[in-house]
């Protein structure tokens, strides 16, 4: 059955057909317990063609933006590790921490 807003299910069990999506609107995707990503379908269209026929062809990634690597917020000199909401040791929340400074 469909994959609403809010639902819940294994990836392995969900198809792009499954999902009800709305254009524009952003979705967070979740794997391996706390990894998100953030996916957005912003058309949708009728095969051309053109356009390869192949199942495994889709759904095509138009745009991939790489993630921000953050300085740790409290030594301020190598990559952070991780993410604290409300901690003292950075200023503001969340704030971004190095494997040594957390």
């Amino acid at each position: 059955g469909a994959l609403r807003a809010g639902g819940l299910r294994r990836m392995e069990e969900v198809l792009v057909r499954d999902l009800e999506l709305r254009l524009g609107e952003p979705y967070v995707m979740r794997h391996a317990g706390s990894c998100e990503h953030l996916v957005q379908v912003s058309s949708v269209r009728v095969l051309s063609p053109l356009d390869p026929r192949e199942e495994a062809a889709y759904p095509r990634v138009l745009l991939h933006t790489r993630a921000q690597q953050r300085k740790c917020g409290s030594c301020l000199r190598v990559a952070a590790d991780v993410v604290a909401y409300g901690s003292a040791l950075v200023e503001g929340s969340p704030g971004f921490l190095c494997r040594a400074c957390r």
